[in-house]
């Protein structure tokens, strides 16, 4: 969303689209658009109802407005579209935050909504799927839309993400930190993680003595954080890192 905060929109849509965004647990463009489309909008977050859900927690926003959702609409039209005109979105490379209550078959012949099966329409319409009695085994996350005869299908993973990589059968958590995801990594930053630091970290939870603070800042798309552990009785720094973001 770095695009939004690089736009000439005034500082008070800024605010608003992000508080909109946030409304509905939206972090990056991906989550806006039908799956393995790369630049088409959900019609349904378009209007301002998300119906993924997230797998996080979310701050409690105070309700707003309804005109606010022009605002989002139009910054939508204006700033994010033209991107995905340009550089259309890729396949999902990693696991989303975002759940879905919509699944598919690999072959997309059959389709779960909400825990009901359904079958696709080959008489009328291919992208229609209608009530089945048959018993289906669907996990391929997809998008819909309801229609009076039935459910459309928007998009569906059909491309699983990659299997994440297996730790090493050794429980020694120096080791399950060194064959952590690059992307992990990246976030804790020039750290030279080592037993010393770990045993520590390990004392001072199992003395409820511990705690975190962090930082960062964005500015024309570049970013960067730190953060430290700290005991909480002294105010001793335990470990801390420094990274680039994104």
């Amino acid at each position: 969303m770095e695009k939004i905060h690089e736009s000439t929109m005034s500082d008070e849509h800024k605010q608003i689209f992000n508080e909109v965004r946030l409304s509905m647990n939206i972090i990056t463009a991906s989550d806006l658009v039908e799956l393995q489309s790369g630049t088409k909008v959900l019609a349904s977050t378009y209007n301002g109802v998300n119906e993924r859900k997230s797998k996080w927690k979310w701050p409690q926003l105070v309700p707003f407005h309804k005109s606010w959702y022009k605002v989002w609409r139009t910054d939508i039209i204006q700033f994010i579209l033209p991107c995905f005109r340009h550089k259309p979105l890729g396949i999902w490379t990693s696991v989303s935050h975002q759940s879905h209550i919509h699944f598919v078959d690999k072959d997309e012949n059959y389709m779960v909504a909400d825990t009901k099966p359904y079958a696709r329409d080959h008489t009328s319409n291919r992208s229609l799927f209608t009530p089945t009695q048959h018993n289906v085994e669907c996990n391929l996350p997809a998008d819909v839309s309801y229609k009076h005869n039935g459910i459309k299908l928007l998009g569906s993973n059909k491309r699983l993400p990659p299997a994440p990589s297996n730790p090493p059968s050794s429980t020694s958590i120096l080791e399950l930190i060194q064959h952590a995801p690059p992307w992990m990594k990246q976030n804790w930053g020039d750290i030279d993680w080592n037993d010393n630091i770990i045993a520590t970290i390990k004392k001072e939870l199992m003395n409820d003595n511990l705690c975190t603070a962090g930082d960062g800042s964005v500015k024309r798309g570049l970013a960067a954080q730190s953060w430290c552990l700290f005991t909480k009785n002294k105010y001793e720094l335990v470990v801390s890192g420094v990274a680039a973001v994104g």
